[in-house]
């Protein structure tokens, strides 16, 4: 069993995976059986008190992307891609790679486990969006 909010987010992801061309040309999204899978072990996870994005996010790497190469364009896509911005790391650019396992847990637990930081988050896009207008 999966809750169908963890669900909408792998999908989300795997279909950003699919859908992308040029800049981020991933060989072999997850399939629809990989994703249930990954569904799983993170319930497990959850059932067992794990809810830190980034171990979460951590774990899941390599089933989310299979080869060198995929890992490699799904951590350029999570630095860089405008759709996965964090507010609180305006330049992705050199932030170690934890930070980006982190940031894949915070997407897959996206409104299934609270954010602690949410808060300033919200605020932290409100003044990038701010110093935009």
């Amino acid at each position: 069993h999966c809750l169908p909010q963890l669900v909408n987010n792998l999908v989300g992801i795997a279909d950003r995976m699919r859908d992308s061309s040029g800049s981020y040309e991933f060989e072999r999204p997850p399939a629809p059986e990989e994703l249930l899978t990954i569904g799983h072990y993170i319930m497990k996870l959850l059932e067992w008190g794990i809810k830190d994005f980034g171990f979460v996010g951590k774990s899941i790497w390599n089933m989310v992307s299979k080869s060198e190469h995929d890992r490699a364009v799904l951590e350029h896509m999570l630095r860089y891609h405008p759709e996965f911005l964090d507010p609180l790391v305006p330049d992705a650019r050199y932030v170690p790679i934890n930070v980006i396992h982190t940031k894949l847990g915070r997407l897959v637990l996206k409104k299934v486990v609270l954010d602690p930081e949410a808060e300033e988050r919200r605020l932290a896009l409100k003044a990038m969006q701010e110093g935009d207008a």
